[in-house]
């Protein structure tokens, strides 16, 4: 089973988020994760429930971290559908304009 199919199975089981599905089906502690994108144990926490949104350096360091060769990145810009439910194009907009500044300057 890829990590993706893991993930997705996570996130439809036990109700998770896509960062913590994706840190569980790499059996990646969140100390490790949180270490290696350069935030605290309990900000990666809040993250994984839902109680904060990561900021693009973060997604990009997860993605990496994880291996999801900008999958995890286009699910935050909000291209790619996880779970049920509809993307809002003006969330998708939003956040590609932002990731977008931060790439070019």
């Amino acid at each position: 089973m890829s990590i993706l199919a893991k993930m997705k199975v996570l996130m439809q089981e036990k109700n998770y988020s896509p960062y913590r599905a994706l840190r569980e089906s790499k059996q990646l502690s969140r100390t490790n994760v949180a270490l290696a994108i350069g935030v605290s144990y309990e900000t990666l926490g809040r993250t994984e429930r839902g109680e904060r949104e990561p900021t693009k350096e973060e997604v990009v360091a997860m993605d990496k971290k994880f291996g999801c060769n900008g999958e995890l990145i286009r699910h935050w810009l909000g291209g790619v559908k996880f779970s049920a439910g509809s993307v809002r194009q003006s969330k998708y907009v939003n956040r590609l304009c932002e990731f977008l500044k931060g790439v070019f300057l």
